[in-house]
């Protein structure tokens, strides 16, 4: 049975929609990253995301006040009260950065790039029944639920009329996006403690979304999920919502909770 909670989402959704629509051509006027006052300001988060992403050879893309339209777009507003977790995404399709305003996420990891597309406070139909409390973090490949096991890689209905296999189709997040993947989980934690918030959770798609049982993929969950919690003492992919799947055993998740029912992954 479908939880009552993920019946009424999509409905409360749009319901916000209509009623906080604050949005300006699809995007939030500033808000992030900001100081108070003519004096030169103190190193802000972001400015320590950007050289540390420099470090590792990748650039940060700021194209947060681009005007955009369709399923790119801001849906509303929150308080920063409400953002409590970070949630991880795979894009399972590559992207280009020219596509990248299409995406319904926070920020998008790619190959050399961290491109931020929509301020903490901005409302994403990106991740179903956690859109009010989830910043939304995409990363571009196409990964397997379990690292390896090609039966758990997601294939588009005519790739599987097509007949197209997915070890052929597979491609895993680079060791360097999963670099920089945990280095913009530090900047979301930063910047929402700086504006009077709290992070408390990682977690990923799956656990909000049936849809969405490959969504990260183990290899994103271990390298970045695991590894942030521990780093910043956060729960690791604890609240299962809408209808959400438990976060696996393979995943870091509790002992005992398999992948789905043809892959234990343990």
């Amino acid at each position: 049975m479908i939880p009552i909670t993920a019946l009424w989402s999509p409905f409360l959704d749009r319901l916000r929609t209509l009623t906080d629509r604050t949005a300006f051509d699809g995007h939030l006027p500033p808000q992030d990253d900001r100081t108070a006052g003519p004096s030169l300001p103190p190193e802000l988060p972001v400015d320590r995301l950007r050289g540390a992403l420099a470090e590792i050879g990748f650039e940060l893309v700021d194209r947060r006040q681009e005007p955009r339209k369709g399923r790119g777009e801001a849906k509303g507003t929150r308080k920063i009260s409400k953002c409590t977790a970070v949630l991880l995404h795979q894009t399972a399709a590559i992207v280009s950065l020219r596509q990248s305003l299409g995406i319904p996420a926070h920020a998008l990891v790619m190959d050399d790039k961290v491109v931020l597309l929509h301020p903490l406070r901005a409302y994403l139909y990106h991740s179903g029944a956690g859109n009010s409390w989830t910043i939304g973090i995409e990363i571009n490949c196409r990964a397997a639920g379990v690292e390896g096991d090609m039966r758990t890689l997601w294939r588009s209905k005519k790739e599987i009329e097509r007949g197209d296999r997915a070890q052929d189709l597979v491609q895993e997040a680079s060791d360097g996006q999963l670099a920089a993947a945990r280095l913009l989980t530090t900047y979301y934690v930063e910047e929402v403690a700086r504006q009077g918030g709290k992070i408390v959770e990682v977690t990923y798609h799956r656990l909000t979304s049936s849809s969405r049982v490959s969504d990260p993929g183990s290899r994103i969950a271990w390298a970045v999920g695991v590894v942030s919690a521990e780093d910043h003492a956060l729960a690791h992919a604890r609240t299962v919502v809408g209808s959400g799947k438990p976060c696996p055993t393979c995943w870091g998740g509790e002992l005992g909770v398999p992948y789905n029912w043809r892959v234990r992954g343990y």
